[in-house]
């Protein structure tokens, strides 16, 4: 069963318990940030898309030699 090991080490200040309830929390509103603005560029991207198939572009948004997908082959 993997296992991780945190050593935590703080100035006395807070406890180490307290350190990282904070950093657990800190991290988690960060992560959500990075979503709310990766499911923004998303729709973005999803709108261009729609933008250019109406015009009859259907390159597939990306940019020169990036393939249909748009995404250099990933």
């Amino acid at each position: 069963m993997p296992e991780v090991l945190l050593r935590i080490q703080t100035d006395g200040t807070i406890t180490p318990r307290e350190a990282l309830v904070t950093v657990c929390k800190q991290l988690v509103a960060m992560y959500g940030q990075l979503g709310r603005e990766f499911q923004k560029e998303l729709a973005l991207r999803q709108y261009a898309d729609q933008g250019e198939q109406a015009a009859g572009g259907g390159g597939g948004g990306g940019p020169p030699g990036a393939g249909p997908s748009g995404q250099n082959g990933f």
